[in-house]
Formats: C-alpha cells, structure tokens, sequence
C-alpha cells in the first residue's frame, strides 16, 4: 500500500500548472504546498465566499468557527454583504426549484493521495451530484483566468475541479461520471450562473487526473530546493503574501522594444 505524506488537492494541482505555464512562481509553491510554512491570508472577497457558503449550507471554515460578516457603524450590513444575503435568498429558490435533497456538505474524499472537499453532496431528482458554490465578481469576464464567461471557460482555471471530483467519486463510490455543478453567485448584481459540466470523454478524463498526480507526485519526490525557481516577475510578485521573500521584485523590470518606425 502506498504512504504519502501529504494530500494533493485541486489548488495544489492548479497551482502546479500554472507554475508550468509561467502563472505562477514555483517558490511559493514550494514554500505554501511542500514546506507548508507559508499561507496566505484570505482577501477580503475570499471571506465573502467563506461566509456566503455558510449562509447557503451551515459549513464552517477550517478554523470551525462561523463566520462573520462586515458591518457598519450602524450595525448593518456591508453593501457587498448586503447583496449576498440576496442570493442566500436566491440559492434556497434554487434548491426548491431543482428539487435538491442536500445529502452532506464540507465531504471530504480521499483517494490514494488526492483529496476533495465537495461544497455540496446531494441528490437533484434522485440523482446523486455535485454542486460546487462560488461567489465572484468575475461572472462575464472573459479574459481573466479566474473568469466566467462561456467563451473562455475552456482555457479558464475552472475546467480542473470537476474532472477531479468526478475522478475522486468514481474511484471511491463506484459512481460513473456523476454529475458536477457550478452555482455561480455574483457579488456585484443579481447575476447567477448554473451549470454542468461534462467531459467529451470520462474515462480519458480520469487518466489526465492520475497521469497529473503522478507527474506531481514525482516531482516532489525528486526535486531539490533549487529546483523549485522563483518567477521574479513583478506582477506575480505584487499578489503574492511573502512579503520575506528574497526573490521578491519590487519594482518592474526594464523591458526593451525594438521598433521599425514606419509612418
């Protein structure tokens, strides 16, 4: 039987990627997944997820204690708090409207060293499915890797969950290609998106997930420090929480560009 002595979960395996593709720098991933002695603070529209998924379904954070929300001085609600306990509103109509039995909420699955949390264990019409909850700003935006617009939801940052989710179901429950939805709240207006996703082909789908896990497993079995290259680029930098870091480029680099004046 094989030990791991850690679990690789979707953030890991998207930060890993992204490292790949030059998004995001290998130092902080190195530091934040491999040491474990770095972690990000959560902004302030992370908390706002945070406490909006504890209004829809009771799940707690993992520190186990609720949520609060931002108040004025007057005790009310923030207006960007205030809005989403509209579409707290709007998720229960949701829930009526689709017949959906919540089952389990925060499940949490493990299958060899790759782990989920599942936001929502349900059944929609005696179907059991997956609903991941998300509260962004970013729904029509099509060009942000965060974004969610239809016509760049391919090449976004949100086309990994569900495959290993679905991986993560079949392996442990024996469950083929079960249902995922994203139930995508905004948190400027009233928009709110729905949808399900589905892979051309499950199976192949399953074996990118291993063959992904594998890749990373065995690179972090066989890197050195020094195999873990810090991206030195300023607008990574500048979202980045190591405020330590020695690689940190504080400032822009000089680029130069080479012109043909042509008038």
């Amino acid at each position: 039987m094989e030990h791991y002595h850690y679990n690789i979960s979707n953030s890991m395996l998207q930060a890993y990627l992204d490292c790949q593709k030059n998004k995001a720098c290998f130092y902080e991933f190195y530091h934040r997944y491999v040491l474990k002695d770095y972690t990000p603070e959560p902004t302030p529209a992370m908390l706002l997820g945070v406490w909006f998924e504890y209004m829809c379904t009771g799940a707690l954070p993992r520190s186990g204690v609720a949520p609060t929300p931002v108040t004025l001085k007057n005790g009310n609600l923030s207006a960007d708090y205030e809005r989403m306990l509209a579409q707290v509103e709007n998720f229960k109509k949701i829930v009526d409207v689709y017949n959906i039995n919540i089952n389990e909420v925060s499940k949490e699955i493990v299958y060899r060293r790759i782990k989920g949390i599942l936001d929502i264990w349900c059944e929609i019409n005696n179907v059991p499915s997956i609903i991941d909850l998300k509260a962004t700003g970013q729904i029509g935006n099509r060009w942000d890797d965060f974004g969610w617009d239809e016509r760049n939801f391919q090449f976004s940052n949100h086309i990994l969950q569900p495959a290993i989710y679905k991986y993560l179901i079949y392996k442990t429950l024996g469950i083929e290609d079960v249902p995922f939805y994203y139930l995508v709240f905004s948190t400027k207006n009233t928009d709110i998106l729905f949808w399900e996703v589905k892979y051309l082909d499950f199976y192949e789908t399953c074996e990118k997930v291993e063959q992904l896990a594998d890749d990373l497993d065995k690179f972090i079995q066989n890197a050195d420090e020094k195999d873990y290259l810090p991206i030195c680029d300023y607008k990574i930098c500048t979202n980045c929480q190591m405020t330590n870091c020695f690689f940190r480029q504080e400032v822009p680099k000089v680029e130069q560009q080479i012109l043909k004046l042509e008038l």
